[in-house]
């Protein structure tokens, strides 16, 4: 079913949107974002080409993002889920609820009968047509989080790089500043021999179409990240020893691994708060209560390069790790910043 908003979204549209063949579930999750989620559910639910279906994890909020989800989806598409509920368990747990959707759900995937209600006449031309005219339907997850506000254009953007490329499993959209609307914050991730997560942008730089070129990357965030559903559950999910942080960069490095590509496409844009990266709200994920931001990331970075690591690299990969932490923590000792340096 095509969604517009929660009252249209059980009728099944009757025209095709544009990319027909590709199927698009959207995968929200909130935890007290509800500063956010207007203009998030805005930009999902105007996007130009819309989803075909939507579900939403709520992980225990304690302001009004259950409330505000509800309301713009419909209660039969909203899961609550327990406080501490990582991002990865809320997208598996979503997803395992929002099955693919097949011709059946989604008439106009099939062939078109013999008879036009309209003219009330027989149209023998249908009958020459494959019983899947637009081909056979390609799964979609796009996930999103509640603090990233999507531009209408983005989804059709990314539809359009996969659709010329079959090769595509992940393909995420340029990343741009919440409050400074021209900052770039990424357009594709990559990771430095240190495990810092590193963009190729400069600090605070304004985005003039100096990145616009769909290519591959290393990873994509996963604030906005379109990713085929069987490519999803061949890589078993998001790994569940990352909470939060670098579980993006695993998954795509995992998907690298395994064969498929990872694109950026630059002519998606979304807007993101990094609620959590700044210190906007507290990070209470399963396994880090509390904890701060730079902990998190570095526990993540550390463990994603590890378990990632293949043969004969892996020593000298944990010999980088250790001297890494070392010199950095004896950096921030000497800058007097002992917060930081417990975090190494």
């Amino acid at each position: 079913m095509s969604v517009h908003s929660h009252s249209a979204a059980p009728n099944a549209a009757a025209a095709a949107p544009e990319f027909p063949r590709h199927v698009v579930t959207a995968v929200l999750v909130s935890h007290d974002g509800a500063r956010w989620l207007p203009d998030v559910l805005a930009g999902l639910l105007g996007q130009e080409r819309p989803v075909q279906n939507v579900v939403a994890a709520d992980t225990g909020s304690a302001d009004d993002s259950a409330r505000l989800v509800t309301e713009a989806l419909g209660g039969d598409r909203v899961l609550h889920l327990a406080r501490r509920t990582s991002f990865g368990t809320a997208v598996d747990e979503a997803v395992r609820t929002a099955g693919p959707l097949t011709p059946d759900d989604l008439p106009y995937l099939k062939r078109p009968g013999g008879w036009d209600p309209v003219t009330r006449a027989w149209v023998d031309e249908n009958y020459d047509l494959p019983e899947l005219p637009h081909g056979e339907p390609v799964q979609w997850l796009w996930l999103l989080h509640d603090d990233c506000a999507p531009e209408p254009d983005a989804l059709a953007a990314m539809l359009g790089v996969v659709d010329t490329d079959r090769h595509a499993a992940i393909v995420g959209p340029k990343l741009r500043g919440w409050y400074d609307r021209k900052q770039l914050l990424e357009v594709g991730v990559s990771i430095a021999n240190s495990g810092r997560r590193w963009t190729g942008l400069d600090r605070r730089e304004q985005d003039q179409g100096q990145h616009d070129q769909v290519r591959t990357v290393l990873s994509v965030s996963s604030a906005g990240m379109l990713i085929r559903r069987d490519v999803y559950e061949e890589l078993g999910g998001f790994d569940r020893n990352l909470p939060l942080m670098r579980d993006d960069v695993d998954l795509c490095w995992r998907a690298h691994l395994a064969g498929h590509r990872v694109l950026v496409a630059p002519d998606a844009v979304l807007r993101h708060a990094e609620a959590s990266a700044r210190e906007r709200r507290p990070i209470d994920c399963a396994g880090r209560s509390v904890a701060g931001p730079h902990r998190v990331d570095k526990a993540g970075a550390a463990y994603t390069m590890l378990v990632n690591a293949r043969g004969k690299a892996l020593p000298w990969v944990l010999l980088r790790l250790v001297v890494g932490t070392l010199l950095r923590t004896l950096a921030y000792l000497v800058g007097k910043v002992p917060g930081q340096a417990l975090d190494e």
